[in-house]
């Protein structure tokens, strides 16, 4: 069947690659002010996009997120602590 230009409209969209700092905010559970502040610091990692566009790639953060764990101790009560 030949491709037609209603099937090309019903294609899905790519798949998103980055973040903005607003869902990186609400993912955190922190201001956009204090994720704003975590870039500038170079703790969230991130990419200028031009003077005033900052995306975060998805793949970044998620290693970012999964590595910044490791680093604290289990809190008393987590599942990772019980010994039931």
């Amino acid at each position: 069947m030949a491709n037609t230009p209603q099937s090309d409209s019903k294609m899905k969209k790519p798949e998103r690659v980055t973040y903005e700092v607003q869902e990186v905010a609400t993912r955190l559970g922190i201001s956009r002010n204090a994720a704003y502040a975590a870039i500038r610091a170079g703790e969230i990692p991130s990419i200028r996009v031009g003077q005033r566009r900052i995306i975060v790639p998805i793949v970044a953060f998620d290693a970012w997120l999964a590595s910044s764990g490791s680093n604290t101790p289990p809190r008393p009560g987590d599942p990772a602590t019980r010994s039931d």
